[in-house]
């Protein structure tokens, strides 16, 4: 069964393989308590865990990934910005499928990302002067309903 840190492991592996990401900042967390004391690379990618559901035998892990990059002053490239950023997160949505529907030997069967998620834009966040897009998704797994070795 996957755990939380080999989902965010692997989000942090694809982000450090793309070619647009590469250089930038991961964050694993709240957003606005990272903005407020580090110094950011961008294009800046945070991921935080939402929740966590149990419906039957079907595990799905949700999490929100934003991605964003700095606006020339004037918001003249903010369109741009945008839109490369929501090719790129397609990027990683793509990747992050290809990715638990096979390569992992450790999940039996193969873990999915939710089908059908939505990009979201975003403007004039955090307290540089930032856009990008966002999107929730959720990483599911069957549950054998297996308990660990607990003391009892």
């Amino acid at each position: 069964m996957r755990t939380l840190n080999k989902d965010i492991k692997l989000i942090q592996t694809l982000k450090e393989a793309h070619g647009q990401l590469a250089s930038g900042t991961f964050y694993f967390g709240d957003p606005w308590e990272f903005c407020a004391s580090q110094n950011i690379q961008y294009p800046f990618l945070g991921l935080r865990f939402i929740n966590s559901t149990v419906e039957g035998k079907i595990h799905t892990r949700n999490f929100n990934i934003f991605l964003c990059d700095r606006v020339k002053k004037g918001e003249l490239n903010e369109t741009e910005v945008i839109s490369d950023l929501e090719l790129v997160m397609l990027d990683l949505h793509n990747q992050l499928r290809l990715n638990l529907e096979g390569n992992d030997p450790t999940t039996t069967p193969p873990a999915t990302v939710t089908p059908n998620p939505s990009i979201t834009p975003f403007t004039e966040r955090f307290e540089d002067e930032v856009s990008g897009v966002e999107m929730n998704i959720g990483i599911i797994q069957f549950n054998d309903r297996q308990t660990c070795n607990i003391p009892t």
